[in-house]
């Protein structure tokens, strides 16, 4: 197993608390249901789109409206929440029969997860830092198993992996149907036996520089920078960060060019030009460890965008202020490459 998957495995799931203030990202076109300097309970309606409905995740008071980028570069309606530490809401009935499963998963929002009657669970967990499968079924497996059967009264579910498979004793030959994840039987779990909507999110939170790497819960909203200083990370100064950044991305930019040249050149010159790349990302190297090196507390802190390094594992200073939505991958604390391929296929599952 990968040292990085080794920091989070086999832990159960923390339930981080709901902060103070909490930026709920709702899509462009939604038609809001509140509006500003209004009070809201938990678990009151937020707005609606596409027939399906966005909630808070606290009460408290809503400081604005407006429009905001997440983390994906894509433009959302914003609701800015104040938490009032009471977290008062009007949780919905226990089901008492599976006639009512199809009205809950409209009623809680996951309506937009669980599309038809046949349903292919998938796992989560790749081999890098995600670890929420695991953490999922050592947290809540009775619960996943009780949401299954719910999704069994009135469809089929099965699944493409092997593991789940045995663990669960799911059809793995016959997968097919509308892909869905342990995390989202558990919310089904949530909204169907404790009344709760659509408003959490399950994140690994790891890498050399978080001082406790979990598996956390968080409400959406939440900023990342809250979820790090939850878990112990060490933010990089800003100012160095972007120092630090820009050597990276000039040494980079000779690397891109020289790559370009290579394939351009005729084979005389490949060997000369192949020397010269690999001297150029030496130097790229020595450039960012040399940097580091001025305070060693800063050896392993947060960081991203470096070109090379997944020995420099992280977020970029800018993006600690970036907040959770239901659509964030589940994950927290990858290199800059890896975390954008997850975030492009993310959104081409949904």
């Amino acid at each position: 197993m990968k040292r990085s998957k080794k920091l989070t495995f086999n832990k159960i799931i923390i339930e981080m608390p709901t902060p103070r203030f909490v930026t709920v990202l709702v899509p462009l076109d939604c038609e809001l249901c509140v509006q500003k300097e209004e009070e809201v309970n938990a678990y009151q309606k937020l707005g609606v789109c596409d027939n399906v409905y966005y909630f808070s995740p606290c009460s408290g008071y809503i400081l604005d409206c407006s429009i905001e980028t997440d983390e994906f570069g894509e433009k959302c309606k914003s609701v800015v929440i104040q938490n009032d530490g009471r977290n008062e809401g009007v949780v919905l009935p226990s089901i008492e029969g599976t006639e009512d499963v199809k009205q809950r998963i409209v009623e809680s929002g996951l309506n937009s997860v669980f599309k038809g009657v046949e349903f292919c669970l998938c796992a989560t967990d790749d081999k890098y830092y995600i670890n929420n499968d695991d953490a999922l079924l050592n947290t809540y497996k009775k619960e996943i198993l009780i949401a299954i059967n719910l999704l069994k009264s009135f469809g089929q579910i099965t699944t493409n992996d092997k593991g789940l498979s045995k663990i669960l004793s799911l059809d793995f030959d016959n997968a097919k149907g509308n892909l869905i994840t342990l995390e989202d039987l558990y919310k089904l779990w949530l909204a169907c036996y404790k009344g709760i909507p659509n408003i959490y999110k399950v994140i690994t939170v790891s890498g050399m520089s978080v001082k406790e790497p979990r598996v956390v819960r968080v409400a959406v909203g939440t900023e990342y920078g809250e979820i790090m200083d939850f878990c112990g990370g060490e933010r990089y100064p800003l100012a160095e960060y972007n120092k630090l950044l820009n050597t990276a991305n000039e040494s980079y930019g000779k690397v891109l060019d020289l790559k370009e040249e290579y394939k351009a050149s005729e084979e005389p010159e490949k060997s000369h030009i192949a020397s010269e790349l690999v001297a150029t990302r030496k130097q790229s190297y020595a450039d960012i460890i040399e940097f580091l090196k001025v305070d060693k507390k800063y050896s392993k802190v947060l960081l991203d965008g470096l070109v090379y390094g997944d020995y420099l594992n992280g977020i970029a200073s800018e993006d600690f202020n970036k907040v959770v939505t239901l659509k964030s991958k589940g994950m927290l604390l990858l290199n800059k490459k890896e975390n954008a391929r997850r975030k492009k296929d993310v959104c081409n599952k949904r």
